[in-house]
Order: C-alpha cells, then structure tokens, then sequence
C-alpha cells in the first residue's frame, strides 16, 4: 500500500551547508535502521512501524528528517515529524511538509505540543476530526495531553 502519488524526491540547497543538497522523498527497506535511530533520538513515538508510510529528508544518502504519512481520506494524517538535532532550524522540516501536501493534494493533520513551531510552517489550531486516529495510539498519556493540539494545513497550489 502506502502512497503511490508520492513517488519523485524533491531537492533543495541548504545554505547553511554549501556542498550538501536535501532531497525529500518516500522511505524504502533500506531506510528502515536510519530512520528507527532518528526517531528513538528524537524521543518520537511511533505505535507502528511501516516503511512505506515515511517519508525522509536526506543529505545525500544520509537520512536527516523524516514524517510518517497516513491517508485518512479527504486529508492526509502527519506524525513523527523529527529532524537529526544538528539540523534543526535549517528548514528541513518546512521542506519535507511542503513536499508531502503538494505530493498528496490534500490538507495535511497533525497532534502537537508544540504548535507555535507548526504555526510557523502554515498550520492552524483546530478541533479533532472524527476522521483522524485516536490520540491515545500515540502514547499521549506518557506525554502532555493537556498541551497537545490537533492543527490542520490546508492544501493549496502554491
């Protein structure tokens, strides 16, 4: 399964590393290590692991960044969204977003705790879709449930 309308990476040059170039695209068998080792550093919880659903940011062959992408019908469900800590704030996960929604054509969902970070990339708080999977599948309980924050980005052209 997984989403077969995403199938071109995408690249852009990171200024802040001259010589590297970010490339986006979907996750494949050989993906599997480098991107079980970002999420366990980044302390993301994934209550499934399923290759074809991720979605990674690379520096040549390297996995930088990645997010696990789900079809939830009329809109595509984001989570463990996560950039290698040096890398942070180089807008690597910016990137990665944008790919996924003009990839998917549709509004992109998310949960967060952090959502002023997610503001920034062009989400917007609002209130929990019956579409969208529980919280609780998230390990919410062993997080901030009173902070987290269900926030939608609306798909458009540009």
């Amino acid at each position: 399964s997984g989403m077969a309308i995403m199938e071109t990476g995408w690249s852009w040059r990171d200024a802040s590393f001259p010589q590297t170039m970010i490339s986006y695209r979907c996750a494949n068998a050989g993906d599997v290590e480098a991107i079980r080792r970002l999420l366990e550093a980044l302390s993301l919880v994934r209550p499934d692991f399923i290759t074809d659903r991720f979605c990674v940011a690379c520096d040549g062959d390297r996995v930088v960044g990645v997010a696990h992408v789900e079809d939830a019908g009329q809109a595509v469900f984001v989570s463990s969204v996560g950039v290698e800590a040096c890398r942070q704030g180089r807008g690597i996960a910016s990137g990665l977003l944008r790919w996924i929604a003009r990839r998917c054509q549709r509004d992109l969902y998310l949960y967060t705790i952090i959502p002023d970070f997610f503001a920034r990339l062009g989400f917007e708080s609002v209130s929990t879709p019956e579409f969208l999977p529980q919280r609780a599948l998230f390990g919410c309980e062993t997080c901030e449930p009173d902070q987290c924050v269900c926030m939608l980005r609306r798909f458009h052209d540009s």
